[in-house]
């Protein structure tokens, strides 16, 4: 196993239930620096540790990993002691997608009934207690009722998530990416937020006032080009391959109160920092660049050996583990 030695004021972590290679024999996180201070040359590279290995430097915070088998489970830092949140399910409804924990330590998580073809959305608390948010008709899995990606606010009172995707074919490259209606939802009234709008079933990014929500959504291609000039340079191959298709993904903003829609970059999996000034965004091919969102000033970042899907979180303001 390979893990990173981690900087202190870890915030939290999630880790994708698809998130395959979690189940390879050999796994690694690896930590890069966005500060544009630090010398491209200068990167720090996945160590060679024991399973039960003591992080160095102060950490603090959880990563979830959930396995059908032995169910959702917490690896706390920086001992890395896992705990069991929710027992798997022996005949039971599987979770399907995961988000939190928030500060209380909630999580949310959608679980699938794929014989009954429902699919339902819960509000974990700390001590266990469930309650459901809502319950509603449609397959997660085969009919893409609710999309792979789910985001909680720090406080734990929004829910994010991408519903009733349909498929879009790309050519040059080739991509085959799920679009849908993006949903907001209150846990505490249980109650649906905003109007929805178009959105690639993609990473969800709350800011911390849980007000704003970081989403990627296809854009006419004239008005993405555009985008992508204000940030790019010419010479620099970011989202250069996706340019050409009909529509492109850009990571946008959500601002929850207004219903207000600001383009922000294009690319996508969008990844805050704790503090909520830098966007780190990746393109079709597995580049990155950070945006300082008080300045507009983009920057490339450079990930040795980074693999698909990208970034997992920050770990402070300027460190990213993937």
């Amino acid at each position: 196993m390979v893990v990173s030695r981690l900087p202190a004021r870890f915030s939290r972590l999630l880790f994708h239930r698809r998130s395959l290679w979690l189940r390879c024999t050999v796994m690694g996180i690896g930590l890069v620096t966005t500060s544009p201070s630090t010398p491209p040359s200068v990167q720090r590279e996945p160590v060679e540790a024991p399973a039960a290995v003591q992080f160095a430097m102060p950490a603090s915070g959880a990563i979830l990993i959930n396995e059908p088998s032995s169910g959702l489970q917490s690896a706390h830092l920086p001992t890395l002691q896992s705990s069991v949140l929710r027992a798997g399910q022996k005949g039971g409804l599987p979770i399907f997608s995961i988000a939190g924990p928030d500060l209380r330590g909630q999580v949310a998580f959608i679980v699938n009934d794929m014989l009954r073809e429902r699919h339902e959305l819960h509000l974990m608390a700390a001590s266990g207690h469930e309650t459901t948010v809502f319950a509603r008709a449609g397959d997660a899995l085969w009919e893409h009722a609710v999309g792979d990606h789910l985001a909680l606010t720090q406080q734990g009172d929004r829910v994010a998530l991408v519903a009733q995707g349909q498929g879009v074919q790309f050519s040059e490259p080739s991509a085959y990416l799920y679009e849908g209606t993006l949903e907001i939802w209150n846990t505490d009234r249980k109650q649906r937020l905003v109007p929805g709008v178009r959105a690639l079933d993609d990473t969800l990014a709350w800011f911390p006032d849980g007000h704003r929500l970081a989403f990627t959504a296809l854009m006419d291609p004239i008005e993405a080009a555009a985008l992508h000039g204000r940030h790019v340079a010419a010479r620099d191959a970011f989202a250069v391959s996706t340019l050409g298709w009909s529509r492109v993904p850009v990571v946008q903003i959500l601002d929850v109160d207004t219903g207000l829609v600001t383009a922000a970059h294009v690319g996508q999996r969008p990844t805050l920092s704790p503090d909520g000034r830098t966007l780190l965004v990746r393109d079709f091919d597995l580049h990155w660049r950070a945006l300082d969102l008080s300045t507009n000033v983009s920057r490339p970042v450079s990930a040795p050996s980074a693999m698909f899907p990208g970034a997992i979180g920050f770990a402070d303001s300027e460190t990213v583990l993937y």
